[in-house]
Parts: C-alpha cells; sequence; structure tokens
C-alpha cells in the first residue's frame, strides 16, 4: 500500500498530526495542559517507528544499520522526555505557559499547530531515511559515526541537565519559589538543557545527511530540522519566553544578576571574558 518513500513520509507525518490533533480536543475539552508534552514527545516516537514499520514491515533483513540508528535515536530520546516532562507537569502541578491560554481554544489551538510543526520538521530528516528502503541507503561510515557521536554527547548533556534541575524541584519543593538553580551544569550556562537538545538533533542531521547521496537538496532541505530547533529555543518559545519570567521573578535579585554575569546563556562550559 505504502510502495515509495513519499508515501511513508506522509503516513509518518499523519501519525504526528493525528496525536496532536487528537490530544487538542480533549486537552481543549479539558481546559488542561497536562497532555500537551506527552503528545510531542509520543509523536515523535510515532513518527519514526511508523516511517520504519512501512519500509521494512520490521523484517530484519530489510533493517539497514542507519534506520537502527535513526530509529533507536529518535525513540529513546523521545522516550526519555515523555518521562521527564510528564513528570515534570505533575510534580509542579501545571505548566505556566498555559495559564492564559488553556480556557481559550483558539489561542490554545495555536500551541497544538507550533508543536505539530515542531515535530514534522524537526524529525523529517530521521523519518526520511526510516521510509527509504535499505537497498537505496548508503552505508554506516565516518560523517554517520560522527552525527552519533554528538547526538549522544547532546543527549548526555540534555538528560543531565535535566535530572540535575528535577532533583533540585523535588528536593526544595514550596521552597524554590524566588530561587535558582545554580548547581552542576546549571552553574556554567543557564539553559545547557537547550544547548544538548540542540545538539543531538544536529547530530541526528548528520547522520540523515550521510544515509543517502549527497547531494544540495538533502544537505539544505535537512538542514531546516537543526536550524527549527535552534530558532524555536533561542528565538521563539524557549529562552526569550524562560528570560522574560526571569526579568520579573528576579528583579532586583543582586544573587541573580550576578549568577546571569558568571555564566553562559547556552553552552556549559567555563565562561570566558568576551563569551556569553
Amino acid at each position: 500500500m505504502f510502495r515509495t518513500t513519499t508515501s511513508r513520509v506522509l503516513l509518518a507525518l499523519s501519525a504526528n498530526a493525528t496525536i496532536n490533533i487528537v490530544g487538542f480536543g480533549v486537552s481543549s475539552a479539558q481546559q488542561t495542559e497536562v497532555y500537551y508534552d506527552a503528545c510531542g514527545s509520543s509523536a515523535f516516537a510515532a513518527s519514526a517507528l511508523t516511517a520504519l514499520a512501512a519500509t521494512t514491515r520490521l523484517r530484519p533483513s530489510a533493517i539497514h544499520p542507519l534506520h537502527i540508528a535513526l530509529g533507536a535515536t529518535t525513540t529513546v530520546w523521545a522516550a526519555r522526555l515523555f518521562e521527564h516532562l510528564t513528570s515534570r507537569v505533575h510534580r509542579l502541578g501545571g505548566d505556566s505557559r498555559f495559564d492564559a491560554v488553556k480556557t481559550d481554544p483558539a489561542k490554545f489551538s495555536v500551541y497544538w499547530a507550533i508543536q505539530t510543526m515542531w515535530v514534522g520538521i524537526v524529525s523529517l530528516p530521521a523519518v526520511v531515511v526510516l521510509a527509504t528502503p535499505a537497498a537505496r541507503l548508503m552505508r554506516f561510515g565516518p560523517l554517520a559515526g560522527l552525527g552519533l557521536g554528538l547526538w549522544a554527547t547532546g543527549f548526555a548533556i540534555e538528560a543531565v541537565a535535566d535530572k540535575q534541575k528535577a532533583d533540585w524541584q523535588n528536593r526544595l519543593g514550596a521552597e524554590r519559589k524566588g530561587k535558582f538553580i545554580d548547581e552542576g551544569l546549571w552553574t556554567l550556562a543557564r539553559y545547557p538543557n537547550y544547548f544538548g537538545e540542540m545538539t543531538l538533533w544536529s547530530g541526528s542531521y548528520l547522520m540523515a545527511v550521510s544515509a543517502l547521496p549527497l547531494s544540495a537538496a538533502t544537505v539544505t532541505g535537512f538542514a531546516a530540522s537543526p536550524l527549527f530547533i535552534t530558532l524555536l529555543l533561542t528565538q521563539l518559545s524557549g529562552i526569550p519566553l524562560q528570560e522574560k519570567q526571569a526579568a520579573v521573578r528576579f528583579h532586583g535579585n543582586a544573587a541573580y544578576a550576578e549568577y546571569v554575569k558568571r555564566t553562559n546563556l547556552l553552552v556549559p562550559m567555563f565562561k570566558f571574558s568576551g563569551t556569553s
């Protein structure tokens, strides 16, 4: 039924859209944000597994090493994100991003539309490779190895940063109000988790580019994935929103001002003169 790469890619994208449409419908009816992150992370895994299953029918002989690499990295990351974000929303009792919109279906739908776009664009290089038969893929070479190493580095940074912040939140409980985390990777950067996420998707991009015959179309087209996640986290919903909230929450807080001065914004490394 799904005999072409394009048809299998569209099937995977439809899995993403379906999860988010259903998630929005249920969430809007209940006026809750608790399903938002669960749907987003699940959509990544569903897209990858749908493409792989449609291409290989899960026959071992039809699965290429690059299928394994991109399928495993996408689903492992999605599973970790699912656990982290669903635990966080229940631990914190909600997500302040949605306080002003979850009772307004029109505004709330924008967030779900952005999430659907996020999943579709960021996962697309992996999905295209997973939707391509093994016979048409290149061998697992040095560029793929570099990409896998970069993914592993980013994954470790994001996972450690998220764990450190979750432990800090659990330890302080209600006493964390008016305080900020300044331990572990967070002593080096204010958003090490975002840096890890941008890094791992850059690694996924390299693996995907290495999987197909080199062309301007794949190199530039697939680049939309790491570029979009970088734009989203640094210019749209990530850092700008967090910085705006911090400016209000820590206004006049000398300790926080000093923390900002001595830490990098993104890269978890010791700050040198002139860096940010």
